[in-house]
C-alpha cells in the first residue's frame, strides 16, 4: 500500500462466518473504510461528499488489522483525553492494570458519548494525486461533537509504519450509533466517562 500497490486485497467474505470476529482497515484500492464488529461489518465509501454505508461482507479490503475475541473485561475509563497520543498511553495503562501483554498487539473498544472526534473517509479513486493526503481530501474529512458511538482500536508496539502511522502504536476507527458516519480517526478529545472493553481471554 505504502508503494501506491493497490490492487492487491483479501475479500471480507473470507471472514463471514467466523465468529467473534473484530477488525479495522481500508477497502481494496481504497475506497474506503470498514469495521467489523463481532462479525458484524460496517463500510463506509465517500461520493460526491456523502458518506455510503454498507453492511455486508462483498468487498475486498487492503489493509485488515483483526482479531477473534471470544469474551471482553469492561472497565471504568475516565480519563480526560486530548489527543490520539494521551489515549495510547491511558490505553497501555489500563491494559496492564488488567494483566495484558502490552508488547504484544492487542483490541480495544471505547464506548460512550465522544466529545470531539475528526475522522476520514479514504477515497483514491477521485484523488488529483498518489498519496495519502490527496486520497484523504478526495474522500470525506469529518468532525463530530458530542456524538454517542464506539471506537475499536488496535494498539502495537511492533507494526508503526505496517498498520499504524509512524509515531504512533494505535490505528482506530469509529462509528456513531446510528451507523450514518463511520471512519478512520485521526484525532479525539474525550471529556465524558466511557466504557472500555479489553480482551479477557486469548486473542486469535
Amino acid at each position: 500500500m505504502m508503494e501506491n500497490k493497490l490492487d492487491t486485497y483479501i475479500s471480507l467474505k473470507d471472514f463471514e462466518k467466523t465468529e467473534h470476529f473484530y477488525a479495522i482497515g481500508a477497502l481494496k484500492q481504497l475506497t474506503g473504510e470498514f469495521i467489523i464488529i463481532d462479525s458484524q461489518p460496517i463500510l463506509s465509501k465517500a461520493s460526491n461528499g456523502e458518506v455510503i454505508i454498507q453492511r455486508d461482507h462483498n468487498e475486498g479490503a487492503i489493509l485488515a488489522i483483526s482479531a477473534v475475541v471470544h469474551e471482553w473485561i469492561q472497565v471504568n475509563f475516565d480519563t480526560p483525553i486530548d489527543d490520539l497520543a494521551s489515549l495510547q498511553t491511558s490505553i497501555k495503562a489500563m491494559a496492564k492494570t488488567q494483566g495484558l501483554d502490552t508488547s504484544k498487539p492487542f483490541p480495544f473498544i471505547l464506548e460512550g458519548n465522544f466529545s470531539e472526534v475528526n475522522w476520514h473517509i479514504i477515497n483514491a479513486a477521485e484523488a488529483t494525486a498518489q498519496n495519502h493526503e490527496a486520497y484523504k481530501k478526495a474522500g470525506i474529512e469529518g468532525h463530530s461533537v458530542n456524538e454517542n458511538g464506539r471506537m475499536l482500536g488496535f494498539y502495537s508496539e511492533n507494526h508503526e509504519g505496517i498498520f499504524t502511522h509512524h509515531g504512533s502504536y494505535l490505528h482506530v476507527h469509529f462509528v456513531n450509533d446510528s451507523i450514518t458516519k463511520m471512519g478512520h480517526v485521526d484525532q479525539l478529545v474525550l471529556k465524558e466517562p466511557m466504557v472500555l472493553s479489553l480482551p479477557k481471554s486469548s486473542i486469535e
